[in-house]
């Protein structure tokens, strides 16, 4: 879920009626090329069971097929059925039971309490968001979420919407009507959630009068055609003909990205630009979505490992384990569960699944650890996974950047490594080891490691942007040429650019025409801020560029001038091509309506603004 952009400004009286009208194509816009198209008819996860009995039983009990469930007795919590009150600062909900039923009485969007229908419980292990459906058949997230191991409650808003260096104890203030209220749509189950938990989803456009169900599923949770593709055509290949190849998706048949894929399309933050993607896809994943990166304190540290709710795509893909071993998901987890957590292949935190392709050092931990053998220091995971504290301190998670501890970089608050995990301690850490001084740390590491590798460049590079250093740009210039960086570090430098100033903005025109998709559409989030006449050029360049997310980031950059699009009537009318496109693809996500409705003001079309303003709730 992304943070909420700023409030929708009526841009009628920002550009003070002065508007210049344009034709805008009332017909759709032609099929994207990146849209894919439907793969074929679903046969159930029931029908999988015939001949896969073992495995959809396993699949039965696994958090895959219990990501969402409806909320009834034996899946809500003790509270929800003691009809108890909690508090999760700033506010509190009481929970009520109509039979077999529930009800969460909340602050509502007029400020005044009420009662509203809880009909659904998304996750199993360890944190459980409640989602209520509103009169209007609308999904949204209850602020009330529940630690589920220290059965602690807390606000939901505070994980994603504290500002930049907040005190983390204090939930920040939002107000009824914010977008990012939980009745707003940044808080909404059906556009920003459900893609990721259930199965066989499709959007429907609303009524003009915002009415009418925006969401339809096959299934709760994730079911075998969720990650293998629609399966009547196997089944009948199977059943029938055995002629040609089966059409069913055989995940370890597919490269490696691939395969990775499938699992990161869900584990990975991010927003989905374009719909449709399906397992097997051969094309970048990076074409459908837009990932967070590196440049965010409050969810990520310089290496990418996670602060917040970020999930495993952003440091899995910034590991130089897993590029260079390579390994997949699957590698050490059972996607089907099984009965270790995590649906860990072994037992978790066991060291045999690095040994496999690192004998010598498992061998002799000590010589490699510095730490006394059998120890909990002399570990694999101890050192290079270990738990990271998450949500502000309502979690504890895996890191998957299977990197290695770097006590010695220094100057980023946020920076985690495994030696302060044990030292310092934090949450889940082994317990017993001798407390130490960070200072202390440091001193130890020097002189067990005097020849150990110096930072890497791409990472000294974004400790310095994020910073702001004196040297940030030259280093974050070096970067983006750096082809060999990881993908995510080298998408971020353009951000962190940005936030350098004029002079460093202007740098990022030398980088319009990037081979990767995912430096142009962060290069067009900095264009807008300078002022020369060929960034503006540039900006509808690349508002007509082949990747749709990278057509979509320079739409939205362009409507943070709004002073100046009236006067360029080629982009104005490019800008409202690229939104009723992306409008079109995704039907239940408000925002795209509320960026529709401004470019159709500043166009000068009011029937269609209403139009698009009637289509939100």
């Amino acid at each position: 879920m992304r943070r909420a952009p700023a409030f929708r400004l009526t841009l009628l009286a920002l550009v003070g009626g002065a508007l210049l009208v344009v034709a805008v194509r009332a017909e759709p816009p032609a099929a994207d090329p990146a849209r894919p198209t439907a793969m074929g008819a679903a046969a159930g996860a029931e029908e999988c069971a015939r001949c896969h009995g073992e495995v959809h039983a396993s699949w039965c009990l696994s958090t895959h097929a219990l990501t969402v469930r409806e909320a009834v007795e034996g899946v809500v919590a003790p509270e929800i059925l003691a009809g108890a009150e909690v508090r999760h600062g700033p506010g509190q909900t009481r929970f009520l039971r109509q039979g077999t039923s529930f009800q969460a009485e909340t602050l509502g969007p007029t400020g005044a309490l009420a009662r509203y229908d809880l009909t659904h419980v998304v996750g199993k292990t360890r944190i459980e968001m409640l989602v209520a459906t509103l009169p209007d058949g609308r999904k949204q997230v209850l602020p009330s979420m529940r630690e589920h191991e220290a059965g602690t409650w807390f606000d939901y808003t505070a994980l994603y919407f504290a500002g930049p260096g907040g005190d983390p104890r204090v939930p920040p203030p939002v107000a009824p009507g914010d977008p990012s209220f939980w009745t707003g749509p940044v808080r909404s189950w059906d556009a920003q959630c459900s893609r990721c938990h259930l199965s066989g989803r499709e959007v429907r456009e609303p009524a003009a009068d915002g009415t009418g169900e925006r969401t339809w599923q096959r299934a709760y949770g994730l079911d075998c055609e969720a990650c293998h593709g629609p399966s009547a055509a196997h089944v009948s290949h199977h059943d029938e003909t055995r002629e040609g190849p089966d059409p069913i998706v055989r995940l370890r048949a597919l490269p490696r990205r691939r395969q990775v894929d499938t699992c990161l399309v869900c584990h990975m933050e991010s927003e989905e630009i374009v719909p449709g993607w399906h397992p097997g896809e051969a094309r970048d994943l990076l074409e459908f979505l837009d990932p967070s990166l590196l440049d965010d304190p409050d969810r990520v540290d310089p290496a990418g490992r996670p602060l917040e709710l970020v999930y495993a795509g952003v440091s899995f893909w910034s590991s130089r384990c897993a590029e260079e071993g390579g390994l997949t998901c699957a590698t050490c987890h059972d996607p089907h569960g099984g009965p270790n957590r995590s649906a860990m292949r072994t037992a978790p935190r066991d060291d045999a699944q690095c040994a496999r392709c690192h004998q010598e050092i498992a061998a002799a931990p000590a010589a490699h650890s510095r730490h006394a053998a059998g120890s909990e220091g002399a570990r694999c995971v101890s050192c290079h996974m270990p738990f990271l504290t998450v949500e502000r301190g309502h979690g504890a998670i895996t890191d998957h950047t299977i990197g290695i501890p770097r006590p010695l970089l220094r100057g980023d608050r946020t920076a985690q490594n495994a030696c302060a995990w044990c030292h310092v301690g934090d949450r889940a850490a082994p317990p017993g080891a001798p407390p130490l001084s960070e200072a202390g740390i440091r001193e130890a590491y020097a002189r067990w490691w005097p020849d150990a590798a110096p930072t890497p460049a791409w990472l000294a590079a974004i400790v310095a942007g994020r910073r702001g250093d004196y040297d940030a740009l030259e280093r974050l210039e070096a970067l983006l040429g750096d082809r060999a960086a990881p993908r995510f570090a080298r998408a971020t430098a353009p951000v962190l650019m940005t936030r350098l100033g004029h002079a460093a903005r202007e740098r990022l025109l030398a980088h319009v025409g990037d081979p990767d998709s995912l430096v142009r559409r962060r290069v067009a989030v900095g264009l807008v801020y300078v002022e020369r006449p060929e960034a503006w050029a540039a900006l509808g360049r690349l508002l007509d560029d082949e990747s749709a997310p990278v057509r979509a980031q320079a739409s939205r950059s362009a409507q943070l001038a709004p002073g100046r699009l009236p006067a360029h009537a080629p982009m104005l009318e490019q800008l409202n091509r690229e939104l009723e496109a992306q409008t079109r693809w995704s039907p239940d996500d408000d925002w795209r309506w509320e960026r529709l409705a401004d470019a159709y003001a500043l166009a000068g079309l009011p029937a269609q603004e209403l139009e698009a303003v009637r289509r939100l709730r």
